[in-house]
């Protein structure tokens, strides 16, 4: 089987990704850079990648996440993670504080090894309500909590 590089973009992609190829994985907890020839860099300098293969403390653990299992059906988990996965906007109401932040959290926690960059608020509070309007317009996706008491003010709000 014959490879052909069509320009120095597709040549630099094959050369990073077959340094990948050669190397062997990191140890758990630790990391692996990853070196190769850079034609984009002045005088064809090396291009570095520095990989890093999470370790036992970064594992997801059940316990944490008992609340949002016993709280959420498997439909409703499942929904719920590709509009996060999709990046969409995502609005939780909750009767509780406590119940709203931990299954925010633990829903964040569920898309390691990625983590959620966008606009997150764990509790929308009634000092940032006039927000609402500019968040929920907003091209960026995001995840806002708020309190059941407080969803007809901040609907009425916006």
């Amino acid at each position: 089987m014959r490879l052909e590089i069509s320009s120095n973009a597709d040549s630099e992609v094959f050369a990073f990704l077959k340094s990948i190829g050669e190397s062997a994985a990191p140890l758990p907890g630790h990391s692996l850079p990853i070196f190769y020839v850079s034609q984009l860099l002045e005088d064809n300098s090396m291009g570095s990648y520095v990989v890093k293969r999470p370790g036992p403390e970064d594992r997801i653990t059940l316990l944490k996440h008992a609340n949002l299992l016993n709280r959420l059906s498997k439909n409703m988990l499942i929904t719920i993670m590709v509009a996060l996965f999709t990046e969409s906007k995502v609005l939780f109401v909750d009767k509780t504080l406590s119940s709203l932040t931990s299954t925010l959290h633990a829903l964040t926690s569920l898309l390691y090894p990625l983590t959620w960059v966008c606009i997150y608020i764990p509790m929308l509070s009634q000092g940032i309500r006039g927000l609402v309007r500019d968040l929920v317009q907003s091209p960026s996706p995001y995840v806002i909590g708020i309190l059941k008491s407080d969803y007809p003010k901040v609907v009425r709000t916006s």
